[in-house]
């Protein structure tokens, strides 16, 4: 089972402004599951990570954005 956790605002801020890395992953909600698993078992191959499910990324002003 996939435990699921409140954050706080000061750990919101964080995530969002989290810049991805080869142990930090965001990735939408509408995320098709095959292409999590991919993620899942590349960071599962590697040393492991953080992957984010549920943050949108888009170009803004020529500013990456990113909601939740």
């Amino acid at each position: 089972m996939v435990e699921i956790l409140q954050i706080d605002p000061e750990d919101f801020a964080e995530v969002i402004s989290s810049e991805e890395s080869h142990f930090l992953d965001v990735k939408a909600r509408d995320i098709k599951p095959a292409s999590l698993s991919k993620t899942v078992s590349a960071f599962a191959n590697t040393a492991g990570g953080e992957i984010y499910v549920g943050v949108s990324e888009a170009w803004q002003n020529g500013k990456k954005q990113r909601t939740w």
